[in-house]
């Protein structure tokens, strides 16, 4: 009994190392076990970097929205902002922090519709866990307040990224940006 035992057991160990996903991964390749380590730990610090900013950079994104920034294209920026706030899980996506940095970048329009801009405001408060009345308030008050100010193209190098229209590709933030 106790060897029939033994051999259903190396015979399931067998199985499974043999299966793609518990096999070892290749020597030298792309998914090598300290590769995806070392992605792992980025991606997580990513995250992290995503969640504790996500309120600023609504802030940032809807201020250019309300007017106070000048603004080459309104359209795309709009475009960015409405769909890093609705999605529901926002905060702890990399591809919101994308969009946030873009929304930044490109800016949301001069003397836009405010009660639009009212609308995707509370949507982001949403999006980044910000619920108390107070909080939203506070909001509502920074991405509204201060004078329209000429669009100046050194915002676009902000801890979140930018996109650059020319060559139509999105880049990452400066590491001693991303850092602070």
């Amino acid at each position: 009994m106790k060897h029939i035992l033994t051999a259903i057991v190396a015979v399931l160990v067998m199985a499974l190392t043999s299966i793609p996903s518990f096999a070892q991964y290749p020597s030298g390749g792309g998914h090598a076990p300290q590769q995806l380590q070392r992605y792992a730990a980025e991606h997580q610090a990513l995250l992290l970097e995503a969640r504790t900013n996500a309120a600023t950079a609504y802030k940032v994104a809807v201020r250019y929205y309300t007017g106070k920034r000048v603004n080459p294209s309104p359209a795309n920026g709009l475009a960015y902002l409405k769909h890093a706030a609705t999605m529901t899980n926002g905060v702890s996506n990399p591809t919101a922090i994308h969009d946030y940095g873009v929304a930044t970048y490109w800016g949301l329009g001069v003397k836009a519709d405010q009660e639009e801009g009212k609308k995707l405001l509370l949507a982001a408060c949403k999006a980044a866990n910000i619920t108390s009345e107070e909080q939203i308030k506070e909001v509502i008050q920074e991405a509204t307040a201060g004078e329209q100010k000429p669009f100046d193209p050194v915002h676009r190098n902000t801890r979140f990224g930018y996109y650059e229209r020319d060559n139509k590709k999105f880049v990452e933030p400066k590491k001693d940006q991303a850092s602070k």
